[in-house]
């Protein structure tokens, strides 16, 4: 198959940009650049305190097992009443240490 050049098509490929085009272009991938970067933020946070169920699928056991494990003080947690019931939140300090101890080593 032979090339045949098509100046239409050539002229197409040599668009005349302007200085305010390329700026509007760097603009918009700086605003995609910052949107991703706060995507980025949000997936890395640190959480804090743990439901039950987070926990307990966390580290595959159920919840009644993690309820146990609050009743005996092996991971600390705190109660929140709110007008559908009792929730448990989990401190994040304490499952650190109470996995630590499972491995017998610190999680780095």
């Amino acid at each position: 198959m032979e090339r045949v050049h098509d100046p239409e098509r050539h002229s197409m490929c040599e668009k005349q940009y302007t200085i305010k085009d390329i700026i509007q272009r760097f603009d918009k991938l700086e605003q995609r650049f910052d949107k991703l970067e706060q995507q980025i933020k949000q997936r890395t946070v640190v959480k804090k305190a743990y439901t039950i169920s987070e926990f307990a699928k966390a580290y595959n056991m159920t919840e009644l097992k993690t309820r146990e494990l609050i009743q005996r003080g092996k991971i600390k947690a705190t109660s929140d009443t709110n007008g559908r019931g009792t929730r448990y939140l989990i401190d994040a300090k304490s499952i650190e240490d109470w996995w630590s101890k499972q491995l017998g080593k610190p999680i780095k």
